[in-house]
């Protein structure tokens, strides 16, 4: 739960209300009374708004983009939370205080998540004079929290659940805002130590402190070891008994050691090097790890994802090499998409097509490095080659048969059989076999009338030795 406005002081405590209120009462009973709502379906969200005259453009506007973060976040991830997600909006400060009455009391509320319900609340009103990329901000965030509890069981703790929200959010000049703060914090040594900064109540107590330095320690651990080991550390929440817990099995250090390394690089961090950090939570190595498994469908969505927020924040070579891994991946696709051809040309006997498709694939593994993947083409390839050569002796027995030449005929056709029954290919199995029958029942045929022909030459030739004899006989 962040909010937007930049009165720093003024907006925590009033994040720190939100949290206190929800916690003890929920949000259940403000979807409150008497109130009708109308929803506007999108491929992920369930908007749900009152229908009135002041919701429905506002309504549209996030329509056209919470897919987008969705698919973002979930490319960050790799997970997708369940949807729909509800994105409940608010189009008055009074519909929105039933259903939390604190925001009376603390004015600059904009938005929280009820994570357990999958749900985003909206006060319209106070988005009014946010710029367009703060209003998308504000769903990142509060869609972080939901993903981040997904993961984590609902365990993670509160310092970590701000400073990833924050982190995924894109740059704007709020961030500098905050390290300006954390400046100020550093430099009055009221740095928080990460077990005083973790526990249950301190992330809100102070949120001035509290909400910079929970952004340093998650950008510090994405920047050490990648966004891939802090899911894991997410993920492992689920199961330890602390952060801590967590924390040395996913990193394999102890915590104490990676406060040393977060604390040694804090000045250089705020002072400057916050605003060169790649934008961490597009971790290519994810990309990378897909694109070396043959994952190549689940690489081009991530790289996608990442490539409109990079080239959004101005990531001009973290683009590039996103650019670079998504042609890897589109071209993984393609050797797919051949496999699958030529594996189909294999069936329907179209040994031409097939060739053409696995030399095709051929040429794109190597590419790729894909040794595993490069002997199944390969394969198809030395298939659609005996297929091939197999075509040509039926075609090469068709033309003896017409020159009589049956011998080599019924060869090349025994061996163009054996080759279509190994391949499957019933077809042209069938033709073999069928012209070899013909050639069967001809040479029988052949056969008979040479044995005919044979007797009707013995019988003359007895005949007409007969008839000599009886001519040569004295007396007759």
């Amino acid at each position: 739960m962040w909010n937007k406005e930049h009165h720093f002081p003024r907006r925590w405590l009033v994040v720190w209300g939100i949290l206190v209120w929800a916690l003890v009462w929920g949000t259940n009973g403000a979807h409150a009374q008497d109130q009708k709502w109308q929803e506007r379906r999108t491929q992920h969200f369930a908007i749900l708004y009152p229908d009135v005259p002041e919701a429905r453009p506002a309504v549209e506007q996030y329509a056209q983009f919470v897919d987008g973060v969705y698919d973002e976040l979930s490319a960050v991830f790799s997970y997708r939370t369940p949807p729909p997600v509800v994105l409940r909006i608010y189009p008055t400060m009074e519909l929105y205080e039933r259903v939390n009455p604190l925001a009376a009391q603390m004015p600059g509320v904009v938005a929280h998540a009820h994570t357990g319900r999958r749900e985003i609340s909206i006060a319209l009103p106070q988005t009014v004079d946010q710029p367009p990329d703060q209003i998308v901000n504000n769903v990142r965030h509060e869609l972080t929290h939901i993903i981040a509890a997904d993961l984590s069981g609902d365990k993670l703790t509160t310092a970590f659940q701000e400073g990833i929200a924050q982190y995924l959010e894109h740059p704007s000049a709020e961030l500098d805002t905050k390290m300006q703060l954390m400046q100020q914090v550093v430099a009055a040594d009221r740095v928080l130590p990460w077990s005083e900064l973790n526990r249950p109540g301190v992330a809100y107590a102070d949120p001035r402190i509290s909400y910079p330095q929970s952004y340093t320690m998650v950008a510090f651990l994405i920047k050490r070891n990648g966004f891939a080991t802090f899911r894991t550390f997410l993920e492992q929440t689920k199961t330890s008994s602390g952060y801590r817990g967590a924390l040395e099995t996913a990193y394999n250090v102890s915590p104490d050691q990676l406060e040393r390394e977060w604390r040694a690089q804090l000045d250089t961090f705020i002072n400057g090097a916050y605003r060169e950090r790649a934008v961490g939570a597009f971790d290519l190595s994810q990309a990378e790890a897909l694109i070396a498994r043959g994952e190549y469908e689940l690489a081009a969505q991530q790289l996608d994802a990442a490539l409109k927020t990079l080239n959004s924040a101005e990531q001009g070579p973290l683009a590039e090499q996103a650019q670079t891994l998504l042609k890897r991946a589109r071209d993984g696709q393609r050797v797919n998409t051949l496999a699958k051809t030529a594996r189909e040309a294999l069936i329907r006997g179209d040994y031409a097509g097939a060739q053409r498709a696995a030399e095709e694939g051929q040429l794109l593994l190597n590419e790729l490095g894909q040794p595993a993947q490069l002997q199944v083409m390969e394969q198809y390839s030395s298939l659609a080659a005996e297929g091939s050569a197999a075509q040509q002796q039926l075609r090469d027995a068709r033309g003896n048969l017409r020159t009589l030449r049956i011998v080599a005929a019924r060869t090349a056709l025994a061996d163009a059989y054996r080759t279509f029954t190994r391949l499957g290919d019933t077809d042209n199995a069938s033709a073999a076999q069928t012209t070899l029958l013909r050639i069967q029942r001809t040479e029988t045929g052949l056969a008979v009338a040479l044995v005919l022909l044979a007797a009707l030459i013995i019988g003359w030739n007895i005949h007409r030795r007969v008839n000599e004899r009886d001519h040569a006989l004295p007396f007759s």
